[in-house]
């Protein structure tokens, strides 16, 4: 489930130091991210979102995106960062990710578990599947929201989302595109950036938790309660002892 939003922003020279980040936390070895999410770039100056994405391989996309694979794919957006960056010092980039237990199957993931996969693909054809649905439907969402609210896609966006994405849209999920890129404090949002994230292993461990309580139906402090019952320790607690809480987000 989608429910944690990790920002960054960052300069043309800083484009490799990005990917590097998106690719360390979303290795299916790692085990706390999938490598399926939703990402959004957006101008640092104004906020204005840009455009919004989906991608089974967040690291891959970006890379795309960017030019940084040197092969041309359909529906990169290479041409558009780069016209930006010549008026523009930095690039916002947003990512909405989920537990790496919504894993979709990729190349990536063949390649790292190969006994697994070698099995008949009827004892694996449903894994992650769950995470494709997500990424497809909030999409769909955040596009047909950001059309409502401005009676157009996002400049560069050419069309819209899933379609049932589209028909779940409503008022109540406009919020969502603020908290995108916002930079005050929102509990769905990660204290850190993108590669602080991807450099200190115990941010991303409090991330990983919090995602859990995130994604709990029940109001946050019953979750807590309820993951501290499971994990035989109140990991909240440990995890405001450590001062995380008191970081401030800071592109």
């Amino acid at each position: 489930m989608l429910a944690t939003i990790v920002q960054d922003a960052y300069r043309v020279t800083e484009k490799s130091a990005v990917s590097s980040a998106l690719h360390n936390i979303t290795e299916p070895r790692n085990g706390n991210w999938s490598s399926a999410g939703v990402y959004s770039f957006w101008d640092y100056h104004t906020k204005e979102i840009l455009y919004l994405g989906l991608a089974v391989d967040l690291a891959q996309r970006f890379d795309q995106h960017n030019g940084e694979t040197g092969i041309s794919s359909v529906g990169s957006k290479s041409k558009e960062i780069r016209r930006y960056f010549e008026s523009h010092e930095k690039l916002g980039y947003s990512i909405i990710l989920q537990s790496a237990l919504s894993q979709p199957i990729t190349r990536k993931l063949k390649d790292g578990f190969p006994g697994f996969f070698s099995q008949p693909a009827s004892a694996h054809y449903d894994v992650g599947e769950d995470g494709r649905n997500s990424i497809r439907r909030m999409e769909g969402i955040l596009i047909e929201s950001y059309r409502s609210l401005f009676g157009r896609f996002p400049a560069w966006n050419k069309v819209g989302g899933s379609a049932e994405g589209q028909r779940s849209a409503s008022p109540k999920n406009y919020p969502l595109l603020k908290i995108l890129n916002t930079s005050e404090i929102n509990k769905f949002v990660s204290r850190v950036s993108l590669r602080e994230l991807a450099e200190n292993s115990e941010y991303n461990s409090h991330e990983a938790y919090l995602h859990s309580v995130r994604i709990m139906p029940s109001p946050s402090t019953d979750a807590i309660n309820l993951m501290s019952r499971m994990l035989g320790e109140n990991q909240f607690e440990v995890i405001r002892r450590t001062g995380y809480f008191s970081k401030r987000l800071a592109l």
